[in-house]
């Protein structure tokens, strides 16, 4: 993989939106993933619904990414990507309690932690049009991590707090 590029660069800015566009097209494929594998598992259908809709909100937020790389002329796909997501996802596999710890409130986490500073970035170099795509997968993102699934219907033995923080079964392994 490429070396990261200054955000004031045109290069900087579709090198940052092409990996953002990768991990909203990773999210994708989680989603499904996690509907898919765990279906069979007697979970409430409310559960499977909702993670519908993160796929669904996910693809949004990829398009409102491919969109803004075509502004620049560019793509999805014309550099390459890492595969942290979908390696988190291989390495849970077989382990929903872990798989809802290590995706949405870990690496979202570490996401949501660092959109601020990529828009302040991007609107001290002028580029507010792109900041204003961050700020809005932020907000959809902020409030599904604090009203999705896992804290309407969490998983037997599993407390989830209003930060979404994980207690109860297997806490150890949830937030270790």
């Amino acid at each position: 993989m490429r070396k990261r590029r200054a955000f004031g660069s045109r290069a900087g800015r579709i090198a940052l939106i092409h990996a953002l566009a990768h991990i909203e097209l990773n999210a994708i494929d989680l989603g499904w993933d996690l509907v898919a594998r765990f279906a069979s598992k007697g979970l409430p259908r409310a559960f499977f619904d909702d993670w519908v809709e993160v796929a669904a909100e996910e693809a949004c937020h990829f398009e409102l990414l491919a969109g803004r790389l075509a502004d620049f002329d560019a793509g999805y796909g014309d550099l390459p990507a890492h595969d942290g997501l979908w390696e988190a996802a291989v390495a849970t596999a077989n382990d929903l309690l872990a798989r809802l710890a290590v995706v949405p409130l870990v690496l979202e986490a570490r996401g949501l932690d660092v959109t601020p500073e990529m828009m302040a970035q991007l609107e001290r170099v002028g580029d507010t049009e792109s900041a204003q795509i961050l700020r809005r997968i932020s907000r959809r993102d902020r409030s599904r991590r604090n009203g999705g699934a896992l804290v309407r219907s969490p998983l037997p033995g599993m407390r989830v707090g209003p930060g979404g923080g994980v207690s109860g079964a297997r806490s150890a392994v949830l937030q270790g």
